[in-house]
C-alpha cells in the first residue's frame, strides 16, 4: 500500500515539474510566433521593426544595402535589446559599418526560452527563406547566437536547408558560448556552410560539447581568469558574458585578432604541445572558413584582451 501511494506521489511530482519546465516535453510554443521581431538598425538611435511575416520586405528598405553582408544576432534568454552587452554589440556593429545589422528581439522577455526555441528557429527560417526567394543570397548572411540564442540560430540554419530542399544554405553560423540544452538541438557541423563556436564558460551556463567546424576555447573555455569569485554563479556569469566583450573587440579592431593554436586540450596548449603545422586561427568576423578542429588561446587580463 505504501509503495502504491509513493508511486502516485512520484507521478504527481513529475506532472507538476513538466508544467513548470516547458522544455521537458517540447520546444514548441505557437503563441511565441507573433512575438518574434527583427530590428534592422539604420543607426544606433533608429531602427525599423519587422516580424516573421514581413521580414523579407527589408530587401526594399532604402538603408538596406544589398551588396553588403547581413549579420542577424540573437541574444541570450535573460537579455533584451536594451541590456548593456547588447547595446554595446549594436553600437559595435554599426561603428564597423560594413554589414547590415539585424537583432532578433521579442515583445516579451520570457519568449526566448528553451521551451520556445524550436518554434522561434523554424519561423526565423521561414522568414529568411522568403528573403532569399526575394533575391537576397544566403551567402551574404551570418547568424550569430549568444548562449541559448545559439540553439535558435542552429535550428534556423538546419530548417532553412531542410525546408528549401538544400536550395538555400546559410553561409556562416557562430555560437557565442552556446548554452546548455538537448543534444539534438545543439549547433553542429552542417547547419551552415561554416559553423564556429567560441567558448568562455563551461560549468554553469555554457556547453563545451557544442562544436562547429572549428571551436575556440578562450583561456581554456571553463572559467575566465579575470572572473574568479568565491560565489560560483558570479564567476560563471562573468565568464559567460566575457564572450560578448571578446567578440565585440574582434569587430572593433577590424583586423585579425585573438590568435589561436590548434591543440588537443588546454593542457597541451599550456605545454606548447600543439599542431604548429595547422594554420593560426583568429576569432571574429575574419575567422577563416578553412579552419577545422579545436583551437586554444590566452587573452590579456585587461582590455585590449587580444594578445
Amino acid at each position: 500500500m505504501v509503495k502504491k501511494y509513493f508511486s502516485k506521489l512520484l507521478l504527481i511530482i513529475f506532472v507538476l515539474l513538466s508544467k513548470c519546465i516547458p522544455n521537458v516535453q517540447s520546444c514548441h510554443n505557437p503563441e511565441a510566433v507573433d512575438l518574434i521581431l527583427f530590428n534592422f538598425y539604420i543607426n544606433p538611435y533608429q531602427h525599423q521593426v519587422y516580424n516573421v511575416h514581413n521580414f523579407h520586405e527589408i530587401f526594399n528598405h532604402s538603408s538596406f544595402l544589398r551588396n553588403r553582408n547581413t549579420v542577424i544576432y540573437h541574444y541570450g534568454s535573460s537579455q533584451t535589446a536594451t541590456s548593456s552587452p547588447i547595446v554595446e554589440t549594436i553600437d559595435t556593429y554599426l561603428s564597423y559599418g560594413n554589414v547590415n545589422f539585424v537583432l532578433v528581439n521579442y515583445e516579451s522577455i520570457t519568449t526566448n526560452v528553451s521551451g520556445n526555441s524550436c518554434t522561434i528557429g523554424e519561423n526565423i527560417a521561414e522568414a529568411l527563406i522568403r528573403l532569399f526567394n526575394s533575391g537576397y543570397s544566403p551567402k551574404q548572411v551570418h547568424l550569430v547566437g549568444f548562449s541559448s540564442g545559439s540553439t535558435v540560430v542552429a535550428i534556423a540554419g538546419r530548417e532553412i536547408i531542410s525546408r528549401s530542399n538544400h536550395q538555400h544554405v546559410i553561409e556562416r553560423i557562430t555560437g557565442l558560448d552556446p548554452g546548455q540544452g538537448r543534444e539534438e538541438m545543439r549547433l553542429r557541423i552542417g547547419d551552415a556552410k561554416f559553423t564556429d563556436t567560441v567558448h568562455t564558460e563551461g560549468v554553469g551556463f555554457g556547453d563545451l560539447n557544442t562544436r562547429g567546424d572549428v571551436q575556440f576555447f578562450v583561456n581554456g573555455g571553463v572559467v575566465q581568469p579575470m572572473c574568479h569569485s568565491l560565489i560560483p554563479h558570479i564567476a560563471w556569469t562573468c565568464s559567460h558574458l566575457f564572450v560578448i566583450t571578446l567578440w565585440n573587440e574582434s569587430i572593433r579592431t577590424q583586423h585579425l585578432s585573438f590568435a589561436s593554436l590548434q591543440c588537443e586540450s588546454w593542457e597541451h596548449f599550456l605545454h606548447n604541445d600543439c599542431n604548429h603545422n595547422a594554420p593560426v586561427g583568429h576569432i571574429g568576423p575574419f575567422t577563416s572558413s578553412a579552419l577545422r578542429g579545436s583551437y586554444f588561446l590566452e587573452t590579456n587580463l585587461q582590455p585590449p584582451y587580444s594578445k
